[in-house]
């Protein structure tokens, strides 16, 4: 099987907090064959800050336009088989992409895998701890949509969030681009569809740190604060189950014993 991977690394504004993000995905047990990082518009120190690791990331510079389009753009640059999706200011563990391969190594009917993760938060003296430590969902594989379906989502209940996920590009490809409609629950939009359409293997470690931090988030259109995030997720998060509810046929959601 191809071990060809593709890393994409949306990032806006983030100068302070990507080279940590880059240095731990380049610090894999098994390095991906190519890191993208598509700087959507980014106003500090970016641009500098991509300079210093250009011999080993390809950057792709464009208009601010949110992060679902810059998720978009790194796809149509993504050369490798399967895709890794990962935050900017979030942190992977070495093993990380190792085990994601290993499991779909293991299934190779499987489109994508899903693990649990590490919260992390400053202490006093502004070093990462962990706090608290997510498993990934835990049922029949054939649950997972249903389950997703109802609601079990959100950044800090361990369900099954991107970073944490290692998918076949066979797999974006069949379901479409990521919606631009959406400037917030891009990826639970798009992790529905994959998971309505696909099989995930569960991986029973953590592979990333979750990095909560008071930093702004959102596309230059619509920023907003760390405070601001639960109502902010809450909000689009109601129109990303009122789509599937209108585009997802009822016997979907009946699980077969």
């Amino acid at each position: 099987m191809s071990r060809e991977v593709s890393v994409i690394v949306p990032t806006y504004n983030r100068a302070h907090l990507l080279p940590e993000c880059l240095d731990a995905l380049l610090a894999q047990t098994v390095p991906p064959d190519e890191i993208i990082v598509v700087n959507d518009g980014s106003t500090d120190g970016t641009q500098e800050v991509l300079e210093q690791f250009r011999d080993r990331v390809k950057a792709v510079h464009k208009a601010n336009g949110g992060k679902a389009s810059a998720l978009n753009v790194g796809l149509a640059h993504a050369a490798g088989e399967f895709v890794w999706i990962f935050d900017d200011d979030d942190l992977s563990l070495p093993h990380a992409l190792e085990t994601h391969m290993d499991a779909l190594s293991r299934n190779p009917d499987a489109g994508f895998t899903f693990s649990g993760y590490h919260l992390g938060v400053p202490d006093q003296d502004g070093r990462i701890v962990i706090a608290k430590t997510y498993e990934p969902f835990r049922g029949p594989a054939r649950s997972l949509f249903l389950q997703f379906a109802m609601g079990a989502t959100g950044p800090e209940v361990g369900f099954m969030l991107q970073q944490g996920m290692l998918a076949r590009k066979a797999c974006f490809d069949a379901v479409g681009p990521f919606d631009e409609s959406f400037t917030r629950s891009e990826d639970l939009e798009m992790n529905l569809r994959l998971c309505r359409s696909f099989r995930g293997v569960r991986i029973d470690r953590p592979t990333f740190l979750l990095r909560r931090h008071a930093g702004a988030r959102g596309p230059s259109a619509d920023r907003y604060s760390f405070a601001d995030r639960d109502r902010k997720l809450a909000e689009t998060d109601r129109k990303v189950f009122r789509k599937l509810y209108e585009t997802t046929d009822l016997a979907r959601f009946v699980d077969d014993p």
